[in-house]
């Protein structure tokens, strides 16, 4: 282990195993209590905003490939308007998250 000075003093420049370990723990905590949150945000929306969700996001499609498995009545919906209404969707579930707890603001 490498020593460092600093102020006449003697300090290791390697932080505790034992921290790093409590440190990665409270953010694995931190953020499975996120992605909960977020799934009891997803479950309050419309089936079609789930789908947008699940395509866009966990799927990773391309605005392209949204299109085309997103059913609409007659033609697919255009690229453009499969952008809005996901920017629409983003600020509602911004919405949805603040008025609960302010901690929830850093889903999207």
């Amino acid at each position: 282990m490498k020593q460092a000075r600093r102020h006449g003093r003697d300090r290791t420049t390697t932080p505790d195993p034992e921290w790093r370990t409590s440190g990665a723990s409270s953010r694995r905590l931190e953020l499975d209590r996120q992605s909960d949150q977020l799934e009891e945000l997803r479950r309050e929306l419309s089936p079609e905003e789930q789908n947008l969700l699940a395509l866009r996001i966990d799927q990773q499609l391309s605005w392209e490939e949204v299109a085309t498995v997103l059913p609409s009545a007659g033609e697919p919906p255009s690229v453009a308007m499969l952008r809005k209404r996901f920017e629409r969707l983003k600020e509602r579930i911004a919405r949805m998250a603040l008025p609960s707890a302010p901690a929830r603001r850093t889903f999207l």
